[in-house]
């Protein structure tokens, strides 16, 4: 009777092929801190965390974007294996150094580390980029504009507005798009009482149906569009878009 053994091919990061000390130059060359793993020959645990964490996509997108990865043996005299795993204590396998780029250990962890315990050491020495922020909606053909200094004083029934049409120029920081006009008029009232700026309804159809697109404006330029923007995300804790209302 005989035994077969299969092997699977797994994906893994992308491995810097060049020496230690050129690993050093690249990361402090390029502002990457760096991964080196140390495994050892026959090592269970090395196989295992080779063909399921090195192998997640998530564990792998981390490692080729955001640092610079190096493989070693540490029971071989090839690329210094065994000589880095003694000057850096390495005794135990597998074992993954986390450097700074300027060369210090910033971690050290040994043993078998599933993709749930890799992440957040990882994101602590490189945090993931912010996710970008979503781009407004373009605005269909049709379309009208007025404005108002509204200040209702109720939720329903009678709303107190001075409307009037506004001319296409200028600039504006649009704070909402609403499918109702009485859901506007009650933003309208809600945020009157905290900014002293006239505000726009646009009114469009998307899909052929109304929408109200809320704008305060218009600015005379774009730095004092800006401005608002900022003060507006800050206060309300909600993003917000300038827009040439000239469009």
């Amino acid at each position: 009777m005989c035994c077969l053994g299969i092997g699977l091919a797994v994906a893994q990061p992308t491995e810097f092929t060049g020496s230690f000390e050129q690993l050093q130059a690249a990361a402090q060359q390029q502002n990457k801190p760096f991964v080196v793993y140390f495994y050892g020959s026959g090592c269970s645990a090395c196989q295992s965390l080779e063909a399921q964490t090195l192998a997640d996509p998530g564990i792998g997108k981390a490692l080729n974007d955001r640092f610079l990865y190096m493989r070693l043996n540490a029971q071989s005299l090839e690329r210094q294996g065994f000589q880095l795993a003694g000057k850096y204590r390495v005794s135990l396998f597998p074992t993954l150094l986390i450097f700074a780029p300027d060369g210090s250990v910033a971690n050290t962890l040994t043993g078998l580390q599933t993709p749930a315990m890799l992440t957040p050491e990882l994101n602590q020495v490189a945090p993931p980029p912010a996710p970008p922020k979503p781009k407004p909606a373009p605005k269909p053909a049709t379309s009208s504009t007025t404005t108002t200094r509204a200040r209702a004083t109720q939720h329903t029934g009678w709303w107190l507005v001075d409307v009037k049409p506004l001319p296409n120029r200028g600039y504006g920081v649009q704070v909402g798009v609403f499918a109702s006009y009485e859901t506007v008029l009650q933003e309208i009232n809600r945020l009157g009482g905290h900014y002293d700026y006239s505000m726009a309804i646009r009114s469009e159809f998307l899909n052929g149906q109304a929408v109200y697109k809320l704008v305060f404006g218009p600015f005379p330029n774009e730095t004092q569009a800006r401005q608002f923007e900022r003060k507006y995300e800050t206060s309300e804790g909600r993003d917000a878009v300038v827009i040439l209302m000239g469009e």
